[in-house]
């Protein structure tokens, strides 16, 4: 028989195929409607997850054969400015300007803050996922980043062959930056063999086992950058964050469950589906009821803003028109390809590691709606709390709507009380 997953012909007998370690289920005439639709969803999944290993074996290979390609990687592997030994003193020298400050700090460069181990034996091969064990602090450990949190890089298989062959130690290196004259940590490399790797933050919620991804603070262009938006997408805003945490993925049906014991969803499919029919009236109940029972956890869930939704979904604030791109077939479950609400985290997820930020459920955000809400914004921050309609925002669209409800640019508004099938969320938490 061949596998479903791998096309590999396995042996009749065989349990689990020795290519891509398929589990095979033993198929009886008694097997329910609902236990094959959840084996034809595990199946789904392996088969794209296979799909993206080869990929990733071809681009290597390619690499391999044709080294001229790999101008583009290596531009993007750039190495920052030489690290400092120390870090500097950002009191010495009065300023006038936060503009000034950061010209400043940005002129320091890299900054060594201390070194990291890999930790070789949790190494992920399908996700390429490395986890790592900071060391030794020093900017670091004032940002509470890596005290709190698992750090990782993504390394592919070539990269960490190379690292499984020793077990030294690899230096830590951080970049700072400036919001409302406050200097944070922006980015966070690790050195390895004189390739860097931007460190990537998340944490596992306790009582859901909710994944939540770091986002890195920055500025970024707010609105309809491609010019085919709606008149409440302008005008175009900068806006600068600070770095926070959000959900990998939309709130589902089983996470929503063990909070609220119960489950509102007209699409009643499984518990990896994304929870619907939920209010913003709802969605405060449920992060009221998870921070009572995470009392000991450090950070307190919430509502993304409006502008953390926006920049979390372009990648970190880039030029995207679609979370993770401008081909929405990759990315989305919307009007063309879907009928329903389905299993989150099947489509491509964006540059930060965030699945369906565009389709499957519209995402409340904590937002007050206001026609112009961008010539009211603050720089810093901004959130809109206070003034206009009750009304509040949603985001990134719905398997229920096309292709243009789907641009990360969108924006629409319902009562606090209303719901819909299509109408969804996901948790953020502030640093």
């Amino acid at each position: 028989m061949k596998c479903p997953v791998c096309n590999t012909q396995c042996n009749e007998n065989t349990q689990i195929c020795q290519i891509c370690a398929w589990e095979f289920s033993i198929w009886v005439s008694e097997i329910s409607d609902e236990q094959r639709n959840l084996y034809n969803q595990k199946l789904k999944i392996a088969q794209n997850n296979w799909k993206k290993l080869k990929q990733m074996e071809k681009k290597l290979q390619d690499l391999e054969q044709n080294p001229v390609k790999t101008t583009d990687q290596a531009k993007k592997q750039k190495p920052l400015k030489p690290a400092s030994e120390n870090p500097p003193d950002l009191l010495l020298d009065p300023f006038e300007t936060e503009d000034e400050y950061r010209s400043r700090i940005q002129n320091y460069g890299a900054i060594k803050a201390g070194t990291a181990k890999l930790i070789k034996e949790k190494y992920d091969i399908n996700t390429g996922k490395f986890p790592i064990e900071i060391k030794k602090y020093k900017w670091i450990d004032d940002s509470y980043l890596l005290y709190c949190h698992d750090p990782y890089i993504i390394a592919e298989r070539d990269i960490a062959r190379e690292i499984f062959q020793n077990s030294n130690e690899y230096p830590v290196i951080v970049q700072l930056d400036i919001c409302n004259r406050t200097v944070y940590i922006k980015t966070i490399h690790l050195d390895v063999n004189q390739k860097q790797f931007e460190v990537k933050l998340s944490f596992i919620d306790p009582v859901t086992k909710m994944e939540f991804i770091y986002v890195p603070g920055g500025r970024f262009k707010m609105g309809d950058t491609f010019g085919d938006g709606e008149n409440n997408e302008k005008p175009i805003y900068d806006v600068q964050l600070y770095g926070f945490f959000v959900g990998k993925y939309p709130v589902t049906q089983g996470q929503w469950k063990i909070v609220m014991d119960n489950n509102p969803s007209q699409f009643n499919k499984g518990r990896n589906y994304p929870v619907e029919m939920v209010s913003w009236d709802d969605t405060q109940s449920f992060i009221q009821k998870l921070n009572n029972r995470s009392k000991e956890n450090t950070y307190r869930y919430r509502l993304p803003t409006e502008a953390e939704w926006e920049y979390a979904a372009r990648s970190g604030g880039k030029n995207e028109k679609y979370a993770g791109g401008q081909n929405i077939e990759d990315v989305a479950w919307y009007k063309n390809n879907s009928k329903s609400t389905q299993i989150v985290g099947q489509k491509y997820p964006n540059d930060l590691g965030l699945h369906d930020m565009s389709g499957n459920v519209w995402e409340w955000c904590e937002d007050v709606y206001q026609e112009n809400s961008y010539t009211n914004y603050e720089f810093h921050n901004p959130i809109l709390s206070v003034k206009g309609s009750c009304s509040r925002v949603l985001r990134g669209g719905s398997w229920a709507h096309d292709i243009e409800n789907c641009r990360v640019s969108r924006r629409i508004f319902f009562k606090p009380d209303g719901s819909s099938y299509s109408f969804g969320f996901r948790l953020a938490c502030s640093i």
